[in-house]
């Protein structure tokens, strides 16, 4: 697995309300020369302008879907062109760019279709827990299972594309069970992330939040994995 061109690589950034970060995030992407595509989640600032002057391709959604659909409709936009390799990134600074070459590297020395950015000890007591029942859960044995920093190759884009993968609220527990029963690798790699420096995470506020999601994620990956077993078994 070589390392892919510039031209086939595409870094995908959800933003909503991010164009306090956003110059940051973008310069160091733009001077390396990667492609990126900024998914506006319906911002109410100007999240777009500020992509956009930057030099990022920019895709505005007409109402907020949240982080999860507005990476899949990145997804969809780059599997639409000939891009082999996906970057997904958040929008706040707290991915450095620099990472990325150690991600690609470590995409092509584990042979992984997913790679993702770990830094475990990052927030409080509740989300360190909650990556950890994840990572048990899915049975990938990621520790940090809720990063949005991952390299992926185009077949896992194209399963994380799929319309069935948007009932997931964010791109943890369920998309990468659904990796795993698809047979492809997975791979984790430890980074340091930066402190978020303007707003506030959009994911796991409260405890409610996390118990609903786990029990809608358990719901959906067991629904999905016994409709393929019984499909393997008629066929």
């Amino acid at each position: 697995m070589a390392a892919p061109h510039k031209d086939r690589l595409l870094v995908v950034i959800p933003a909503h309300n991010e164009e306090a970060s956003l110059p940051e995030v973008l310069a160091p992407l733009l001077e390396r020369g990667y492609q990126v595509v900024v998914v506006d989640d319906a911002s109410e600032d100007s999240t777009a302008s500020v992509a956009k002057k930057a030099g990022a391709i920019v895709l505005r959604l007409p109402v907020r879907l949240g982080a999860w659909c507005a990476t899949q409709t990145g997804l969809r936009f780059g599997l639409e062109r000939d891009v082999t390799t996906f970057v997904c990134m958040d929008g706040d600074a707290q991915h450095p760019a620099r990472h990325i070459p150690q991600l690609l590297e470590e995409q092509e020395r584990q042979q992984a279709d997913i790679v993702i950015a770990s830094d475990p000890e990052r927030g409080g007591m509740l989300k360190q827990y909650t990556r950890r029942i994840f990572g048990i859960v899915s049975r990938t044995a990621v520790c940090d299972s809720t990063s949005g920093f991952r390299v992926m190759n185009r077949k896992v884009a194209t399963l994380f594309a799929e319309e069935k993968i948007s009932l997931f609220d964010y791109q943890d527990i369920g998309p990468l069970c659904l990796v795993r029963e698809a047979g492809m690798v997975v791979s984790e790699y430890s980074v340091a992330f930066e402190q978020r420096k303007h707003g506030s995470s959009r994911v796991f506020d409260c405890f409610l939040s996390l118990v609903d999601y786990m029990l809608q994620s358990f719901v959906l990956v067991v629904g999905d994995v016994t409709l393929s077993s019984k499909n393997k078994t008629e066929r």
